[in-house]
């Protein structure tokens, strides 16, 4: 017999040879720019953070924007210190909070100087550096 061009009522189950992107992948991000300068909470504290290591995990430090998607989300967050010269991605979390393993690729927790709480302004440090801020 000859196959139909007629659509089935009935379509097969069998999964897609071409899965769709992962959740991390392609992800919409939500920020706003705080300026530019190293990011700082309300009483100009520095939060901890992590670092991908750009020389293994490129991606990361292509942009800001990019920096932010590629961070681990959790909800201690904060946003990214995005340094242009360098380039480097720095991940923001509360004082305290940052992930309690560091993703592959990922430098060592650093530590900042207390800072807790949303991203509420810059220090400026005399670089390009870009500061954004996540919104979950």
């Amino acid at each position: 017999s000859q196959p139909s061009f007629i659509p089935s009522s009935q379509p097969s189950l069998s999964p897609s040879s071409q899965p769709s992107l992962s959740p991390s992948e392609g992800q919409q991000v939500s920020y706003e720019s705080v300026g530019n300068g190293y990011c700082v909470d309300g009483s100009g504290a520095i939060h901890d953070y992590l670092k991908p290591k750009c020389d293994y995990y490129e991606a990361a430090c292509n942009s800001a924007e990019v920096c932010l998607a590629e961070c681990p989300k959790t909800d201690y967050f904060r946003g990214v210190t995005y340094m242009n010269e360098v380039p480097e991605c720095v991940c923001m979390y509360d004082a305290g909070n940052t992930p309690t393993t560091s993703p592959p690729n990922f430098h060592p927790v650093g530590q900042g100087n207390g800072g807790t709480g949303p991203i509420e302004g810059v220090m400026d440090i005399g670089q390009t550096i870009t500061c954004l801020k996540y919104i979950p």
